[in-house]
Formats: structure tokens, C-alpha cells, sequence
């Protein structure tokens, strides 16, 4: 007898489904109506989720950058009066990551004096040495007078009150020159930065050491709309790697920094690898409630000819691009006002690598 491939499947040419391609095999492919066929192992690869969409009522939020910084409260720099010369104490320069205590050395400048400071010390240092000389000397002739009875003791105060001066002058300056200034953590911590090494030479504006708290950190953020800095009810801060911190407003500026207000918030249950500068996005509630098809902003890729299209899904493994168009919602959302409707069935996770294949 014989046998016939039921409709469909005759591989004849004359019904083509969208699974059926036998060049193209199981590989996901853009088909000539434009839509994608996508098979179910690729969609396992790819993560690929879809949601039914329903109308949402949510509150909006407006997103400003921001960086992290420390807190002043528990956080110091460590820096020097005066320029020299490092010197390590006996347990060594601080290290990256090290904890330590307030008050604890870090390390020693010893001083270094310019050729012309230093010949201004010597000659003060010989000004002094020249007056105790001279007191010296008429401090013997009363003496003399004092022991035969002639002088009073008295007398000779005055000249002892100046040598006194004089030699505490000459002390404090020697003390000057040969004593380092001591440099200490100055608050609990871990150090954040070093940039110092042994026998390195430092000026006073130079900063040595940064101390922070790791455990409390803030967010400096800028905005130029002098309407988000009133009013702040809650916020958040989303980092590079997707992670959102719980932020409590601190304050704003009075006085504009580059036309924009700044803006500390302080971060509640900082992690562990949170780090000193790092980039994040606030997203500040500003109160609205919106009702509408919200989704996330991963669900909404990029055509080649500009549009922002979302993939609807037309059988388990065919997907159409349909063109939408959208406004920000708070930053990690988009809110849709038109191509999408109430039941609509689209993917909302990667279609940025769905948009990809071809």
C-alpha cells in the first residue's frame, strides 16, 4: 500500500508551517511574515518569561544619578600639618582593608625645612644662643656683688626671667626640627585608601589616609528639578549590578552646585561590597498613582528602524514584534500608553537577546 504525510507535513512546498523548515531545522529564525519562531530549548537558554498584562495601579518615581560617599560622622581623612618625610611606625604602615581604632598611629612625619627655612632656623637658633650669652655674662659680675654683700638678689631676677625664656625658646626650636608629628586613625573603621610609603616626601595639603565605617555609608545625588528636592518621602538606589539599597533622606542643599540641587540620603543595611564612589540610580517616589499596563523596562527592545517594539506571543514558540509606545515609570519600569492591550500575552524578561536573532 501506500503511505501519505498528513497535512502539513508533506515537505512538498505547498504548506509551510512555522516549525517545519527543514534548511533551518530547530534553530530560532525571523519568518517572512516578521514574525520569530523560537523553540522551547532556546527559550529555556535565553530565560525568556511572559506575562499575561492586566492593568496596574502603582506610584511613580522619578530617577536621578548619584554616587556613594561615606558618612562624615564616621568617616575621617588623615593628613599633615607639615611637609617631611614619612616614617612607618613599629607595626608598619596601615594597609588596605585593615580595621583600626581612633587614636591609633598610623604613622610618623618627620620634618623637612627648605634651604631657606632651614638657614632662617639656624639663624634664629644663633640669636638665641647670642642673648643667653649675653646674660651669661652680666650675670657673673652680680653674682659676685651678691656674694660680698654689695647686690641684692633680687636684682638679678629680671636677667634669670629672660635666660629662662630664652633657653625655653631654644629648646622648643631644636624640638621642632628633630620631633615627628604623629599621625592617628581618627575615628574606628577600616582604611579605604592609602597612598603613602616609606620615606616618601608629603606636603600639608596632600591626604594620606581615608578612614570609613563600612556599615554607614550615604548617597550624594544631583537634581536639576528644584521640585524633587521638596517634599521627599522615600527612596531608593539601584547599583550596577541590580541590587536595590532602602535610602532615608538626610537633606538638600540651599544653594545650587552647577544649577542642581544636591541631595544625601543615608543607606539602610549598606552590604558588605558596597564601595566608596560607586555609581547608583535613586529612584525618588514622588506620589503619583497611575493606573495603566506597566512593565519592566527589560520586556521593550530597540528595532532596527528605531521603534520600540515588545514580542507578543501568537503560539507557544512564535513570537510577534509589535511596535509600542511608552514613558518612563520610575526608572526600572515603563508604563505603555498605546500597541498593547489588557490580555495581552508578552514576553517581559531578555527580549532585548530575542530582538537579536534573525
Amino acid at each position: 500500500g501506500s503511505a501519505f504525510a498528513g497535512p502539513g507535513h508533506d515537505h512538498g512546498g505547498h504548506n509551510h508551517g512555522d516549525s517545519s523548515n527543514v534548511k533551518n531545522g530547530n534553530a530560532p529564525r525571523r519568518l517572512p511574515d516578521g514574525s520569530i519562531f523560537l523553540p522551547k530549548p532556546t527559550q529555556r537558554l535565553l530565560q525568556i518569561r511572559t506575562r499575561v498584562l492586566t492593568e496596574e495601579t502603582a506610584r511613580s518615581a522619578q530617577r536621578i544619578i548619584g554616587r556613594v560617599i561615606s558618612d562624615p560622622n564616621r568617616s575621617g581623612l588623615v593628613q599633615s600639618t607639615i611637609s617631611g618625610r614619612i616614617s612607618p611606625p613599629e607595626s608598619g604602615l596601615p594597609a588596605l582593608g585593615q580595621v583600626v581604632r581612633a587614636g591609633e598611629v598610623l604613622a610618623y612625619v618627620q620634618p623637612g625645612f627648605a634651604p631657606i627655612d632651614a638657614s632662617d632656623v639656624r639663624q634664629t637658633q644663633g640669636d638665641l644662643e647670642q642673648r643667653i650669652a649675653v646674660l651669661d655674662a652680666r650675670n657673673r659680675p652680680q653674682e659676685r656683688l651678691i656674694s660680698r654683700g654689695d647686690a641684692r638678689r633680687s636684682s638679678m631676677q629680671d636677667m634669670q626671667i629672660e635666660k629662662d625664656g630664652l633657653m625655653a625658646r631654644r629648646a622648643q626650636l631644636a624640638k621642632s626640627r628633630n620631633q615627628p608629628e604623629v599621625l592617628k586613625a581618627p575615628v574606628d573603621g577600616v582604611v579605604a585608601e592609602v597612598s603613602i610609603v616609606a620615606g616618601q616626601v608629603i606636603s600639608s595639603t596632600d591626604i594620606l589616609i581615608h578612614v570609613i565605617d563600612p556599615k554607614s555609608l550615604w548617597v550624594e545625588a544631583i537634581s536639576f528639578d528644584p521640585r524633587l528636592s521638596v517634599g521627599v518621602t522615600s527612596a531608593r538606589a539601584r547599583t550596577g549590578d541590580e541590587r536595590f539599597l532602602d535610602l532615608t533622606f538626610v537633606g538638600r542643599s540651599r544653594a545650587l552646585q552647577q544649577q542642581a540641587n544636591i541631595l544625601h540620603f543615608r543607606i539602610k543595611d549598606a552590604p558588605d561590597t558596597l564601595s566608596i564612589g560607586s555609581p547608583v540610580s535613586v529612584l525618588i517616589d514622588t506620589g503619583e498613582t497611575i493606573t495603566g499596563l506597566i512593565l519592566p523596562r527589560n520586556a521593550v527592545a530597540q528595532a532596527p528602524n528605531g521603534q520600540m517594539v515588545v514580542f507578543k506571543r501568537l503560539k507557544p514558540e512564535k513570537y510577534l514584534p509589535s511596535p509600542v509606545r511608552i514613558q518612563d515609570f520610575d526608572g526600572e519600569r515603563v508604563q505603555v500608553s498605546a500597541g498593547l492591550k489588557a490580555g495581552d500575552q508578552i514576553i517581559v524578561r531578555n527580549a532585548p537577546l530575542v530582538n537579536q536573532i534573525r
